[in-house]
């Protein structure tokens, strides 16, 4: 059982914070009105009557503590193994207004920033975030590992030392235990640890007393050609269109399409340059006749520099999660029972190509992969050889 902890946020506001879980985030997304700020990392629900009430009915295998303004920001140290506070009682919303003389740790407004660190917590994370910048990695990267470490550092009550191997992996046994976090989930915050501890604490031989978890094999899905066909007729916007038929066409990841510039097609050639991709790697792969057509189409009707595809801010591109709205409407519209993604597109690609014939050196080249391994998995999907073999069913009357 964790702490959902609760603090009263002017105006009329109650900010929110718990412990990442999958069940934890569609809880208070079951909250009306409820609104998530990712400058301060946590989210804030209406203040009212019945308002704490509603937070019990979303999380009833947590604690909801109603704490008060100065006594116990959220981020500080945390007691989870505590029940019920005595302010949980608060309804009457006497604790809104601060004790005399007492400092207040919550923001004067939803915009402000969040209550600081301690000086150590500060201090160990602004240390990973340089090292991750310095070592080159993405902002995606950056992102989710800073966001593991933090979570590790709530749960000290000072510096991790020489023992920290072992309050790591105390950490990782309660996300899995009491967080229900997926496998790849698991596996991104061993990579976080094993960095801040390798890179930021320097115990190096600790590193491998990080346990990584077996990996899962799962199949990919793949759409057959003519679910394909549904699935591009089902789109009816012109620049939506081009997105889509470039990502089958090409193979792209969702962000290799939506950070693609007019110069990295090569109508001559029939190539796109993919530029910075995972691994900070460029290579080209397929374009293709009919999605240069509709790339013409599209910008016939929008003609433009800099980004292929830009977003509604100016001088940005298009987000990945708009791409995939598009894909999820149009999947909608086509009828398709399968549940895919756009990522499922470019597993349609590679399975496709090897049916038809394609070499799997080739394909490995065309999706950007770092290992044959990686590509293989594509001969475990296509129906190139099993189609020849009929069932034993439909052989067994002929004797």
């Amino acid at each position: 059982m964790a702490n959902v902890d609760v603090t009263p946020d002017p105006p009329a506001r109650l900010r929110v914070c718990f412990p990442y879980a999958a069940s934890r985030v569609r809880a208070i997304r079951s909250v009306p009105g409820r609104r998530w700020h990712p400058d301060r990392a946590a989210w804030s629900v209406p203040d009212g009557p019945g308002a704490l009430d509603a937070l019990r009915q979303a999380f009833p295998d947590d604690v909801v503590r109603y704490r008060e303004p100065g006594v116990h920001p959220p981020g500080g140290k945390r007691d989870d193994a505590a029940g019920p506070s005595s302010s949980e009682t608060a309804h009457d919303r006497t604790a809104r207004t601060p004790p005399a003389g007492a400092e207040s740790a919550i923001a004067s407004n939803v915009g402000s920033p969040a209550p600081a660190y301690p000086d150590w917590r500060a201090d160990l994370l602004d240390r990973t975030r340089r090292k991750l910048l310095l070592r080159g990695y993405s902002p995606r990267t950056r992102r989710a590992y800073l966001g593991h470490v933090r979570g590790y550092l709530r749960t000290l009550a000072a510096a991790p030392g020489e023992d920290a191997v072992e309050s790591m992996q105390a950490f990782l046994v309660h996300r899995i235990e009491h967080d229900d976090i997926s496998r790849t989930l698991h596996s991104q915050a061993v990579s976080a640890l094993r960095f801040f501890a390798g890179h930021v604490l320097g115990l190096d031989d600790a590193v491998e007393a990080i346990v990584r978890p077996r990996r899962e094999r799962h199949l990919p899905v793949v759409l057959s050609r003519d679910e394909v066909r549904r699935l591009l007729a089902a789109i009816d916007n012109p620049k939506h269109r081009a997105i889509v038929h470039l990502v089958y066409a090409a193979g792209l990841r969702v962000s290799e399409v939506a950070r693609l510039r007019t110069e990295d097609l090569d109508p001559d050639r029939g190539l796109i340059h993919v530029r910075a991709s995972k691994g900070r790697k460029d290579r080209y792969t397929l374009l293709g006749d009919t999605a240069l057509a509709e790339v013409h189409r599209y910008l016939l009707i929008e003609p433009h520099d800099g980004w292929l595809f830009p977003g509604a801010r100016v001088g940005r591109h298009l987000t990945t999660r708009t791409i995939e709205k598009v894909v999820e409407r149009a999947r909608e519209k086509a009828g398709i029972a399968k549940h895919f993604s756009v990522h499922t597109l470019r597993h349609s690609f590679a399975t496709h190509l090897l049916e038809a014939g394609t070499d799997l050196r080739h394909i490995q080249e065309l999706l950007g992969h770092a290992s044959p391994t990686t590509t293989q998995i594509y001969t475990h999907v296509t129906t190139r050889d099993l189609a020849r073999i009929r069932s034993p069913l439909d052989t067994i009357e002929d004797g």
